[in-house]
């Protein structure tokens, strides 16, 4: 297995897209790890080994495919039904508290706050996609729609591109397959992008060998290296050292050269506040003046009762 660079590698040059279809498990939310946990589940009660291998395989498939997967391959005592049964069942408890991947949010508030179109496009079941929209409505609220594998006009899931196919048209502009970009994390889900004429981001399982990424247009280690200013999209804000965006930095900057405007037109008409010196000072030049006035009263006295003794003469 090679591992991913820490710069992302790209197979083909960058078009422009209008568009943006994001895979939900493993992608938008780190669900893997909650359908791993319960496909294991299921085969320690049968005493079998759910082996890498095998794990590998089943990423980004439907529940009916990854099912018909595991029973044949694993060698399970039970029908394919019984265990796409157990798997809903146990993945429904657990779903909503997946945690959201790194970059997902900022990258979804990023497009949607630039009034660039995203919609949901998984393999997941309706069922699956609504508890996980329950438990973040207002994350999944962003979407402009949401394609599930149990959706009545999706006859075959990903690796097929009818998912993909079905999303794009659900845009009220009805963009081309190339106007559209795809977000996946598994090799069935790039499969099903390219197939659809879309490009495709992905974010890899680090297990996944590096050979099942081949087709993908940019491979990334994470949605937070990704540049949509590579694709035709609104680029990230600038984001100060201090992490608030040049947006923010800007209106505080703005703020303080009003408060200094307002300072220097209003200085005159502000009280100063004494300062102990001011006030010492202050009382001594109050008891001066006061010497001063004593004395101007006295001369003038003075002055009175000499002009008083001439007139007697």
């Amino acid at each position: 297995m090679i591992p991913i660079p820490a710069k992302f590698y790209c197979t083909r040059k960058f078009k422009k897209v209008t568009h943006c279809l994001f895979d939900l498990d493993g992608t938008v939310l780190d669900s893997e790890v909650v359908y791993q946990r319960a496909i294991r589940s299921i085969c320690e009660k049968y005493g079998k080994t759910y082996s890498k291998e095998v794990e590998v395989d089943c990423y980004g498939a439907t529940d009916r495919d990854l099912s018909e997967t595991i029973v044949q391959r694993v060698l399970l005592p039970i029908s394919v039904d019984d265990f796409e049964h157990q798997l809903t069942d146990l993945v429904g408890k657990d779903v909503a508290n997946a945690p959201l991947q790194p970059g997902a949010e900022r990258l979804l508030t990023h497009l949607y706050d630039s009034k660039v179109p995203i919609a949901l496009a998984t393999n997941s079941t309706e069922r699956s996609v609504r508890i996980a929209a329950q438990a973040r409505p207002k994350l999944f609220a962003l979407f402009n729609h949401k394609v599930c594998a149990t959706d009545p006009e999706v006859d075959r899931g990903k690796p097929n591109p009818d998912i993909y196919l079905v999303a794009a048209s659900r845009f009220p502009t009805k963009p081309k397959p190339a106007q559209c970009i795809v977000f996946e994390d598994s090799e069935i889900g790039v499969k099903a992008a390219v197939a659809a004429g879309m490009q495709v981001v992905m974010v890899p399982d680090r297990r996944l060998d590096r050979q099942k990424t081949r087709e993908a247009t940019v491979v990334l280690r994470s949605l937070r290296d990704f540049k949509p200013e590579e694709f035709g999209l609104p680029p990230f804000p600038e984001t100060p050292a201090k992490g608030k965006p040049a947006s923010a930095r800007i209106e505080r900057d703005e703020t303080r050269r009003d408060d200094k405007s307002e300072n220097i037109e209003t200085k005159k008409d502000k009280p100063i506040k004494p300062t102990g010196q001011l006030v010492e000072n202050m009382a001594r030049t109050s008891k001066m003046s006061k010497l001063r006035a004593q004395m101007s009263a006295l001369m003038d006295k003075k002055v009175l009762a000499a002009t008083s003794s001439v007139a007697t003469r």
